[in-house]
Parts: structure tokens; C-alpha cells; sequence
């Protein structure tokens, strides 16, 4: 069974089509698909907020919904990151900076 398919992280089910075709147009093309693919990282975390979900679940149905296309995604940090592994840190700390944003 799927993470997303549980009664604690259903929440983000509706989000995933979406926020998973934004992704992946976001690894082939980042300096097109960036922008649109922040914004929606930051209303699914904005909407998820407002419904009473803590970050860290938030953050852990992220990871599922984009995971899922992360098999390409290279060990290491910083340049060495594959295009894929650098698009979903990027997604993370969007939703941390929304989350926490005033």
C-alpha cells in the first residue's frame, strides 16, 4: 500500500496528479517549469497548513508524491545531485519556507 493511501496522508491525494506532472516538466525543463512547479509545492503546503497537518507529514507526502518518479536521482549533495534529486530538495525547502512563512 501506498503511503498517500493512509488515512494520515490522504490529505494530499488530490494535489498529486498535478504537483507529480509539474515535477517532472521541472526536471526536463527547470529554467521553464521552476516557477509554476514552487508555486504549486507552496499552495499544496499553504492548504495543508490551514487544514491542521503538521510539516512533517507534509513534507513526507511530498517525498511519496514525487518519489515515486525519483528512481533517477544520484547519490551526494550540491552539483553532483542529479536534476531530479535537486528538484525535490528544492520542493522541500519551499514547503519548509511556506510553511513557516508569517
Amino acid at each position: 500500500m501506498r503511503r498517500l493511501d493512509t488515512p494520515p496522508y490522504s490529505f494530499a491525494v488530490p494535489d498529486e496528479t498535478y504537483l507529480r506532472a509539474l515535477y517532472e516538466q521541472a526536471v526536463k525543463q527547470p529554467d521553464v517549469v521552476s516557477a509554476p512547479f514552487h508555486e504549486a509545492v507552496c499552495v499544496f503546503t499553504r492548504r495543508a497548513k490551514n487544514e491542521g497537518i503538521p510539516i512533517e507529514r507534509i513534507i513526507v507526502a511530498l517525498k511519496e508524491m514525487l518519489g515515486a518518479t525519483l528512481h533517477e536521482a544520484g547519490s551526494g549533495g550540491g552539483m553532483g545531485m542529479s536534476p531530479a534529486h535537486r528538484t525535490v530538495d528544492g520542493a522541500v525547502r519551499a514547503c519548509i519556507e511556506q510553511y513557516y512563512a508569517r
